[in-house]
């Protein structure tokens, strides 16, 4: 048996990230991307949360 386990739905877009700058992740192109998941991991804490 070869091949992947996985089912390939998307595309993966040819990108490689160098650094972020707050929200916005940089490749290493120099490219600026808005990075619109960071907050999922934390929404679960709330705003502020001691």
């Amino acid at each position: 048996m070869s091949g992947s386990a996985l089912y390939e739905t998307f595309a993966r877009a040819p990108l490689a990230f160098d650094h972020g700058e707050g929200t916005w992740l940089v490749t290493d192109k120099g490219e600026r991307y808005l990075d619109f998941a960071g907050g999922i991991a934390v929404n679960s804490l709330g705003h502020s949360h001691p």
